[in-house]
């Protein structure tokens, strides 16, 4: 999922781990991380930015949050 070789760096891990926490806190929309919708062939989907280079997607059903990072 990341381009970068040996994974993301340590903030980013930092990052997806406080953005995790506030998921299964707060459920799909945390308000503190600017949490949009994607659209078109992505529809369905949520995402935030952790920074300009790094980017969380997920996906919400009834059971669980699926979530990806990757550079962009």
């Amino acid at each position: 999922m990341t381009r970068r070789k040996g994974g993301p760096p340590t903030d980013m891990k930092v990052k997806f781990a406080l953005l995790v926490e506030d998921l299964t806190r707060d459920g799909p929309r945390p308000e503190r991380w600017g949490v949009t919708a994607l659209r078109g062939s992505h529809s369905g989907k949520l995402h935030c930015h952790l920074d300009r280079n790094w980017v969380a997607v997920w996906s919400v059903d009834e059971r669980q949050i699926t979530i990806a990072v990757e550079e962009v």
